[in-house]
């Protein structure tokens, strides 16, 4: 699948503070620049290095980068909008510092990846693109290093299909499409909640190495998926989500199980698992 970051791999992100600007005073008694230590979830990755060692996305002309939001600060210097921060293949920079005002306030932080230019704390995604989006949920600050614990926004579906003993031998499966899901939704990063979806779910997407990420939905009760075969065969067969609660949930990941014979698709079942829990690679730590 065509996706900005790479599956299962976890790295350790050293985040620190860019240069204080020139006309920004901070009172090191109080004051005192915001800091990310690291951000943490299972397949958050570098998507490629190139050969001077930055991390670049898939088409290998842009480094990583992500925004931040700092909110309910009492002045300009204690809040962000969509910061970037560039990693530039060993540290994360700010583009500009925010300071932290002290645990007593109600600031709160919160995170993206990747960076979208002009975000105001939503992202309109397209479902066709097919692009991972990781969020860290509004959380207090409490000091002024922090720790970004992200999620992935969508849920993907992940497909385990065989082919019966009765088919030939050298029949494969060319095509899986997954049929009455989203095809675009507004993000809110703060709270990883979606809005402005279609009233009826119509889109069709097709699966890539077996998988397909999906905006989530809060109500599902089943949906249609078609494969096609090399030899021209064509099977439509109804996926029903009773099992996992009829709904396709943010940062689940769903096996479909199927067996396709010479003359219908006889569906396993589906099952749902956290994608990105411990298990499936751990959090990501500072040393």
């Amino acid at each position: 699948m065509k996706k900005r970051l790479l599956p299962l791999a976890a790295l350790a992100l050293a985040f620190v503070a860019c240069e204080q600007n020139d006309d920004l005073v901070i009172d090191n008694t109080k004051d005192t620049p915001i800091t990310i230590q690291s951000a943490g979830v299972a397949e958050l990755s570098t998507r490629a290095v190139n050969e001077l060692g930055y991390l670049v996305n898939e088409d290998g002309d842009e480094v990583v980068e992500m925004g931040v939001f700092v909110t309910n600060g009492s002045a300009d210097k204690y809040k962000a909008t969509n910061v970037k921060w560039t990693h530039d293949g060993s540290r994360w920079n700010a583009a500009s510092p925010t300071l932290f005002e002290g645990a007593g306030t109600s600031q709160k932080i919160y995170a993206y990846y990747p960076y979208v230019e002009g975000s105001t704390g939503t992202i309109t995604i397209n479902a066709a693109d097919q692009t991972d989006y990781l969020v860290a949920i509004s959380e207090q600050l409490t000091a002024s290093s922090v720790h970004l614990e992200m999620i992935h926004a969508l849920a993907k579906l992940v497909l385990e299909a065989t082919m019966g003993t009765e088919i030939a031998a050298e029949e494969t499966i060319t095509k899986v499409e997954v049929q009455n899901m989203y095809a675009s939704g507004t993000l809110t990063i703060a709270d990883n909640s979606w809005s402005e979806l279609s009233e009826t779910p119509d889109a069709t997407l097709e699966m890539t190495n077996n998988e397909v990420l999906v905006i989530p939905m809060a109500s599902c009760g089943s949906f249609p998926i078609v494969i096609t075969t090399s030899a021209g065969r064509v099977f439509k067969t109804t996926i029903s989500l009773a099992n996992v609660g009829g709904k396709l949930v943010a940062c689940n990941q769903y096996k479909i199980t199927l067996k396709v014979g010479q003359d219908k698709v006889e569906v396993g079942g589906i099952s749902a698992t956290p994608w990105g829990a411990p298990d499936d690679g751990g959090l990501l730590e500072t040393e």
